[in-house]
């Protein structure tokens, strides 16, 4: 039975990484169409095999289910009031949190059954896969299959790695996720080539070249080290030259790449020079700015629809990349309010005891979530992580391994 489970858990994650995407033509608007309803259709598949074989599910008291309903309820309304609900984009709206509900269970009851160190050996297979896509990305090799899962990596604005995803900044949560995860098996273990990964993963995020990624490192750092310092299994010394050691390690990479790769990242350098007052503001930061603009203008129109918004096509033709932003047009000020709440959640379900995080043999999961949580907190500026196509199917799966993780390793 375990070794069934096992190979359908390994199917439905690894699926979930190498669906391809940029199958059809249409850009970026029929690749999310077309990867929810290919990956989609490949996890019901999944659910129904595990169902004949394992004959058992079970479905967690979580809280995060109720959170998700009262979304897709306001999603609903919000399009019924504004006739959108039967739109295709909208319908794809409308049905994306019960699509999400359904692979939480998935993978909560594939996680279930299976071993803890099966769970973490495919997180390794995860760290894997999408570094060796942003591998091919850095020397521009194997481009046609590459741009099967992305595209945009390469472009007037130097190299922006973001392996399957469609944009670096979704990238950069789950370079938060590794980071934590690897942390926290070098504390457990103490083997030394997971500093080397830790180190690759620091660079893959400096190469994203995004301001709000750079932003979740500094929130990631400063977990990883608060969770150490209060660590009472180290001693005082340990933590000071780790620490110190720490900054010094980040002082020297971010000098090496601005010195010697400087023509890799000219975006980073057009916005420091923007903010030296050098150069004209840059144009990811004015697109931003054209953004909230634009948000400002259609709250300021929507009166009493302020409760649940404009519909899933209440920006019209501009593209509100902020979440926040997003949800508050699309979804009113309710929408936004269970968006916030949900993201919260997440971290809750990510901080759990805080003091023991490290001291628990599931911790390198346990603290890579938190870290991928926090960072969802911080990159919903640049985008909608938990929306996007791929990204929100895997942090939906994470999440069921969280639920499991968090219900079945405590008994």
């Amino acid at each position: 039975m375990n070794r069934y489970n096992n190979i359908i858990l390994y199917i439905a994650f690894i699926s979930l990484l190498l669906t391809p995407a940029f199958i059809l033509p249409g850009g970026i608007q029929m690749a999310q169409k077309v990867y929810f309803v290919l990956e989609g259709g490949v996890l019901l598949s999944i659910f129904i095999v595990y169902i004949s074989i394992i004959k058992e599910y079970k479905i967690p008291n979580c809280n995060i289910f109720c959170i998700m309903f009262l979304l897709t309820t306001i999603i609903i309304i919000s399009n019924l009031f504004n006739n959108a609900l039967l739109n295709g984009s909208s319908l794809l709206a409308t049905i994306r949190y019960p699509l999400y509900f359904f692979i939480v269970l998935l993978f909560y009851n594939l996680s279930r059954i299976a071993d803890y160190y099966k769970i973490e050996k495919l997180c390794v297979y995860f760290f894997i896969i999408t570094s060796v896509f942003t591998i091919f990305q850095c020397f521009s090799i194997f481009e046609p299959f590459v741009k099967l899962y992305t595209d945009g990596y390469n472009s007037f604005l130097g190299l922006r790695v973001n392996s399957i995803f469609r944009y670096s900044y979704l990238y950069a949560v789950f370079i938060n996720f590794f980071i934590g995860f690897f942390f926290a098996i070098y504390i457990r273990d103490k083997q030394k080539r997971h500093l080397l990964y830790i180190l690759v993963l620091f660079i893959f995020l400096l190469l994203t070249q995004s301001k709000t990624a750079y932003l979740s490192l500094f929130f990631t750092i400063s977990i990883l080290l608060l969770l150490y310092l209060i660590n009472e299994n180290i001693d005082i010394s340990s933590k000071l030259f780790v620490s110190t050691a720490i900054i010094i390690f980040s002082c020297v990479i971010i000098y090496i790449l601005f010195v010697f790769f400087s023509d890799k990242i000219s975006h980073v350098l057009n916005f420091i020079n923007y903010i030296n007052g050098t150069a004209g503001i840059d144009g990811s930061t004015q697109t931003r700015l054209t953004q909230f603009n634009t948000t400002k203008y259609l709250i300021d129109q929507m009166g009493s629809d302020i409760l649940f918004g404009l519909g899933s096509n209440g920006s019209g033709s501009i593209i509100l990349e902020n979440a926040y932003l997003d949800y508050v047009v699309s979804y009113g000020i309710l929408g936004l309010l269970c968006y916030v709440c949900l993201i919260f959640y997440f971290i809750f379900m990510g901080g759990g005891d805080f003091r023991k995080l490290l001291t628990s043999y599931t911790s390198p999961f346990t603290i890579g979530f938190l870290c991928m949580s926090v960072s969802l907190l911080i990159l919903a500026f640049s985008s909608s992580p938990t929306d996007a196509y791929r990204s929100s199917f895997i942090i939906y799966a994470l999440v069921g391994v969280r639920i499991y993780i968090g219900v079945e390793c405590k008994k």
